[in-house]
């Protein structure tokens, strides 16, 4: 099961869309395979948009199989993936490594991750909004 939940009132973030739409489908993508794989009957992937002040937080959180503590730092260089776990999807460790480096190059960019074995991971991305008035858009 996937849930998104977005206010009505989202603000403009100035961003090359294409790169950006791109790291989403990766990380979202990601918690899906990876939960899917975990957790065939109950997988819930939930993605949260919130605003605080001139920030935009995207929140992409899943009870899948979590990631291992040592792995977490690594996470997010080319070719790295977390250790192996039993009928682990395909991939080669490029995915996150991309969404990563798209985020972190907008202006305000940030992400973050949290995780626990056997309990799911929790990927917060930050970008910054554009500044102009809500109401122009």
């Amino acid at each position: 099961m996937m849930s998104i939940e977005t206010p009505l009132d989202l603000p403009l973030v100035l961003c090359d869309a294409n790169l950006l739409s791109r790291a989403l489908l990766n990380i979202i993508g990601n918690a899906i395979k990876f939960t899917g794989t975990a957790r065939e009957s109950d997988g819930r992937v939930r993605v949260v948009v919130t605003t605080d002040g001139d920030q935009i937080a995207t929140t992409i959180a899943d009870n899948g199989p979590g990631i291992a503590p040592a792995d977490l730092e690594r996470l997010g260089q080319p070719f790295v993936r977390g250790t192996e776990m039993p009928n682990a999807p395909a991939g080669v460790g490029l995915g996150f490594a991309f969404a990563r480096g798209v985020i972190e190059q907008h202006p305000g960019g940030a992400l973050a991750m949290r995780s626990a074995l056997g309990a799911g991971t929790e990927i917060t991305l930050r970008l910054r909004a554009a500044a102009c008035d809500r109401a122009s858009r």
